[in-house]
C-alpha cells in the first residue's frame, strides 16, 4: 500500500484500478494536484499545505493528490473518476494525461471544462523566491479557487 504525508494517513478516494494510482484527499472543490512520486513527503507536502492555505483551500478537504510516475491516462479517465474542474501539475507533463498541448509554466489555460496549471516541482519553487512569486501570481487570481 503507498502512503502519503498528509497527517501520517492514508487518505483513499478512488483507484484507477487499470493503471495502479490512488488518488488522496476528499476533493470538495473538484481540484486536482499531481506531483512526482518522489516529490510525495512531509517537507513539500507541508508547503504545499502553506500555499493552499493562503487560498483558504484545505489539502484534506479541498483536494485531490495524485501522486505519479511515468503514467499515461486521459483526462476523461480522470475525469470519470473524479468531477474534477481544476488541475496543478508540478513538474508532470500534461502531455502524461493525453492534453496535448504546450502549456507555458505559471499561465492557466481553460480545455474542455477544466482549468489547468503547470508548474516546477514542489522542492523546486520552496527553495527559489521567484518561483514562488510566480506560483502565488498564478493562483491569487485564479478565481476558480475563491469559493
Amino acid at each position: 500500500m503507498r502512503s502519503i504525508f498528509i497527517k501520517n494517513e492514508l487518505l483513499s478516494v478512488s483507484t484507477l484500478e487499470n493503471e495502479g494510482l490512488q488518488f488522496f484527499g476528499n476533493g470538495k472543490r473538484k481540484f486536482l494536484i499531481v506531483i512526482q512520486k518522489e516529490e510525495n513527503n512531509e517537507i513539500n507536502i507541508e508547503f504545499l499545505k502553506k500555499i493552499l492555505n493562503a487560498k483558504k483551500v484545505v489539502l484534506e478537504e479541498d483536494v485531490f493528490l495524485l501522486p505519479v510516475n511515468d503514467v499515461y491516462l486521459s483526462i476523461s479517465q480522470l475525469k470519470k473518476n473524479t468531477a474534477i474542474e481544476q488541475i496543478i501539475f508540478f513538474e508532470v507533463s500534461p502531455n502524461q494525461f493525453g492534453l496535448n498541448i504546450n502549456l507555458p509554466k505559471y499561465n492557466t489555460v481553460e480545455i474542455n471544462g477544466l482549468t489547468i496549471m503547470q508548474a516546477d516541482s514542489i522542492s523546486k519553487i520552496e527553495k527559489n523566491e521567484s518561483l514562488k512569486r510566480s506560483l502565488w501570481g498564478c493562483l491569487k487570481d485564479w478565481p476558480v479557487l475563491d469559493f
